[in-house]
């Protein structure tokens, strides 16, 4: 419709029409609404679809069997020698804080991670000592250093990055020129730099004596000329976790 002056004229919306429910809507056209699934069912096939996909993708990994069970006569050379092969020795350390002398030297015990809980190793700082310097027992309670439990000793660096595990022999400046009776180097142990723990958890290398074709440990000591890298082993490090307690 156009009115008088050329103009068309606007189609006015009645006010009851504005209260309607279909009231002066535009036209729309129909959609055939076909089969479609259901909005819940549809989203638990794609998430079952794509977590299938994801798994495809994880790697499954090879359980192990169970180690036998671990049996020993005599302590001193069960802790000293190394582990059977494809025998997992699975242990765990808890801390004593009383200690000695209120408490300033808390004490370390080391006990087989099993049903039976067997004390295998104790621990103490030495008095007196300018780095981190731990004597190791096989008695609870006999932590001397000339005591006849006495075994080895743990010792750090001046920054406690750096931990050398040896065990009872002679020091290499009081031993035979060969070095026949020095003491060995049992372990080594290199703490990464975490400043504050910024870094999450402390990460760590250890190095251990290799292994000959009989199954012993490859001598490791101070000065030794046999200082190559199939005397040792380095252990590939896992990503270390926090259990919250």
């Amino acid at each position: 419709d156009v009115d008088s002056k050329g103009k068309s004229k606007a189609k006015k919306k009645e006010p009851a029409s504005m209260f309607q429910i279909n009231g002066d809507k535009p036209e729309t056209k129909s959609k055939k609404k076909g089969n479609r699934t259901c909005g819940f069912w549809a989203g638990t096939m794609i998430t079952m679809v794509t977590v299938s996909k994801m798994t495809s993708l994880i790697p499954v990994k090879e359980e192990r069997a169970p180690s036998p069970p671990i049996e020993f006569d005599n302590l001193e050379e069960f802790v000293l020698q190394p582990a059977q092969q494809g025998v997992t020795v699975r242990c765990k350390v808890t801390r004593d804080k009383r200690g000695m002398d209120r408490g300033l030297y808390p004490t370390y015990y080391l006990h087989l991670d099993n049903e039976k809980k067997v004390f295998l190793l104790s621990g103490r700082k030495r008095k007196k000592s300018t780095t981190s310097n731990y004597l190791i027992s096989i008695d609870p309670t006999d932590l001397s250093r000339g005591g006849e439990n006495f075994i080895g000793k743990l010792r750090s660096n001046l920054m406690g990055t750096k931990f050398t595990v040896f065990d009872n022999a002679l020091h290499p400046d009081r031993a035979l020129p060969d070095m026949s009776n020095a003491r060995q180097e049992l372990a080594a142990i290199i703490y990464e730099t975490n400043v504050l723990g910024m870094k999450g958890p402390r990460r760590m290398i250890v190095i251990i004596p290799g292994m000959t074709k009989d199954g012993e440990r490859v001598p490791i000591r101070p000065r030794s000329l046999i200082k190559t890298s199939q005397s040792t082993i380095k252990p590939h490090p896992s990503s270390p976790s926090i259990n919250v307690l």
